[in-house]
């Protein structure tokens, strides 16, 4: 195990164990009891990580520019006819050296239950049907999960990375959407959780705790204390879908 991977394991569980003790505290009187619910919640958070991270890992993360240049991909897509998009990915499926019989493009609409059932109807009878589209509701998701013909739905990751990449073949980008130049939701989340900060915010929230013990209303420095150790687990998870794998 990594240097790095200890110590993210050791901050994470240090993190967890903390907020879970201060207010187990308040409502249990037993000190062993409280410890001892503080230890299993420490050890579930960290069951639970490890079971995100093999699912993060089961799928490259891509890196900036190619997530730029799946949302223009997807952008184009929206733009296209669907007889062109289907010559398009009928070329990859070429490349991939994969028959893919009941494939459906509907990038230009929010695909409903509507659409699940249309594409069924048009669909042959031997294969599965996949159905790609920018993305899906859950209760789209749950319908075709449902149904007893094999429905894959491929949103825009699995489009990009298990189709156009691997065969090298995109649209040619002509619709382009203006830069934004207000701060969004994503870049903001990026500045405040960043791993570089979870340190600070350990350090800051220790020394805060220490000091509810010296004056009144500790209540509001523990709170502010358990805000600081939640940003610190919340920054080391900082890296930066329902979708079904194609092949």
């Amino acid at each position: 195990m990594k240097l790095s991977s200890i110590s993210n394991l050791l901050a994470r569980s240090f993190i967890v164990f903390i907020l879970a003790y201060l207010w187990l505290s308040f409502y249990l009187k037993s000190i062993f009891l409280v410890f001892a619910i503080s230890f299993v919640i420490m050890l579930a958070v960290n069951y639970l990580f490890v079971l995100l991270r093999k699912r993060k890992n089961a799928r490259a993360a891509l890196t900036r520019e190619q997530q730029q240049h799946m949302r223009a991909v997807m952008l184009q897509l929206k733009f296209m006819s669907r007889e062109k998009a289907r010559a398009l990915f009928k070329k990859a499926f070429t490349a991939l050296d994969k028959e893919v019989n009941n494939f459906y493009p509907l990038f230009n609409i929010e695909v409903a239950t509507s659409d699940i059932i249309k594409c069924l109807r048009y669909a042959r009878k031997e294969g599965a049907v996949y159905i790609a589209s920018e993305k899906f509701s859950p209760d789209v998701v749950a319908f075709a999960k449902a149904l007893q013909k094999e429905i894959v739905l491929l949103d825009a990751a699995a489009v990009y990375e298990q189709i156009l990449s691997p065969a090298d073949t995109f649209p040619e980008v002509t619709v382009e959407l203006k830069a934004r130049e207000k701060l969004t939701w994503r870049e903001l989340r990026q500045m405040v959780f960043r791993r570089t900060k979870v340190r600070p915010y350990i350090i800051i929230g220790i020394v805060i705790l220490l000091t509810s013990f010296i004056v009144s209303f500790s209540i509001y420095y523990i709170a502010m204390a358990t805000l600081l150790f939640s940003f610190a687990l919340i920054s080391l998870f900082s890296r930066d879908t329902l979708t079904s794998e194609l092949f």
